[in-house]
């Protein structure tokens, strides 16, 4: 029993000294530094993890090649960001075509007053006769006379009356004008002696001022037999009136004898409105009847 009492006594011993000397390695172990080895996988498994990795280099940078000159190097890796390029559209450089218009024209059906401005009372510029062609450069507003230049020198610019016209070309694209101011109303004329014939006497009486001549009352005296003769009218001639710049012709009733080589005196009384009213002058003149 001694015996065994003593073995057992010497097991206890050991198995505590056992665990003391663990304790103590594990203590010392914690304070001490220490590296961690990959012994995980042999020699063969490491070339092949080598091989797998420089396979996928070869292959990231034969993608890297292929971007430079093909189209699959568009795609990148998704926390990169890449602007994308819109591409821009080049305007074609296309002419623009400005239509041509044609030339407005006025076509002068008969003779015809172009006075510097689009009314009577304006001075006479130029006299366009039946066939004559000019160029339309402008309007009144009422569209009533085209301002017109003509086709030769081009250095006749003036109003036209429309009535007396035939258009060509686009005239409702031709500006609107404003004429200059009408100037302020002169009645004036000029007679001067025609010639006789058939115990007629003639003269003609031209308008200086810018009022019409529309009426008038004319007294025509042989002063060898003493006879004297008289007309009023409302026509000047074959003229309803005679406008600025114009000239038409009175002619006397028919003389009982022929005053050829008589002193003939005239007194001519011309006025603005029928019926010899508006604005009246009288101016005579003499002369040898031939």
């Amino acid at each position: 029993m001694k015996k065994a009492s003593e073995l057992f006594k010497g097991k206890r011993i050991t198995t505590i000294l056992i665990v003391s000397m663990l304790l103590i390695t594990v203590s010392l172990s914690c304070n001490l530094p220490f590296t961690v080895v990959w012994t995980g996988g042999s020699e063969t498994d490491q070339k092949a993890s080598d091989q797998t990795k420089t396979e996928a280099n070869d292959t990231s940078a034969a993608s890297e090649d292929q971007g430079e000159d093909g189209e699959e190097g568009d795609s990148v890796e998704s926390d990169q960001v890449v602007p994308s390029e819109t591409p821009t559209e080049t305007p074609s450089t296309t002419d623009t075509l400005t239509p041509t218009l044609e030339p407005a024209i006025a076509n002068v059906e008969q003779n015809i007053n172009c006075r510097v401005g689009p009314k009577d009372v304006y001075d006479l510029v130029h006299i366009f006769g039946k066939g004559d062609v000019v160029n339309i450069l402008g309007k009144n507003e009422a569209e009533t006379f085209w301002y017109i230049q003509d086709q030769g020198s081009g250095s006749i610019q003036c109003w036209l009356w429309r009535e007396y016209t035939n258009t060509e070309g686009a005239t409702k694209d031709v500006p609107v004008f404003t004429p200059p101011p009408e100037p302020p109303p002169v009645m004036n004329f000029v007679l001067t002696y025609k010639g006789s014939g058939a115990r007629i006497a003639n003269v003609y009486i031209q308008n200086t001022g810018n009022l019409p001549l529309q009426s008038h009352t004319s007294t025509f005296k042989d002063t060898v037999t003493g006879e004297l003769l008289t007309i009023t009218s409302n026509t000047l001639g074959a003229a309803a009136k005679i406008s600025a710049g114009n000239t038409g012709v009175i002619s006397s009733p028919k003389f009982s004898a022929d005053p050829t080589g008589h002193q003939l005196k005239v007194t001519i009384k011309a006025c603005s409105a029928d019926g010899q009213t508006g604005k009246c002058l009288s101016k005579n003149i003499s002369f040898v009847s031939k």
